[in-house]
């Protein structure tokens, strides 16, 4: 998902026709063209579910792999392309186990069963108490 910022022309700016609010107006009509290419789904569309990044709370620009946590794995883990902003944001889309259709209400699903050692109980307690974000994108 992509956001921009959209600048109000300065309040010193009196004139509809000045050049900051020329600005203002192109920024919208960028905004609503983007808008406008997303792409539609119809009910019960299956959503693509891709985990990215885990970061600690207080460093967002400190990341790590999706699964450098022993998270739930599909067999094969396909790494979806990235823009060099996502790259450069340390996004790193893999996909999941998860199933999610549009517009249907989900229940509670077993995601996968693991047995966890040690080391991996260890790594989530470590995320938990350092209050790491797990980022994710349908």
């Amino acid at each position: 998902f992509f956001f921009q910022m959209i600048r109000r022309p300065p309040r010193s700016t009196q004139s509809r026709s000045s050049a900051a609010s020329d600005v203002y107006k192109r920024q919208i009509a960028y905004l609503i063209s983007l808008c406008s290419s997303f792409k539609t789904h119809e009910p019960k569309d299956k959503l693509s579910v891709y985990g990215s990044k885990i970061f600690p709370f207080d460093n967002p620009t400190e990341t790590y792999n999706y699964y450098s946590i022993p998270f739930c794995k599909p067999n094969i883990v396909i790494e979806e392309s990235e823009s060099l902003g996502e790259i450069l944001s340390g996004d790193r889309k893999m996909s999941t186990n998860y199933n999610v259709e549009f517009q249907k209400n989900m229940t509670k699903t077993l995601l996968c069963e693991k047995q966890l050692i040690e080391d991996d109980i260890a790594s989530f307690y470590w995320a938990i108490q350092n209050k790491y974000i797990v980022e994710m994108f349908i």
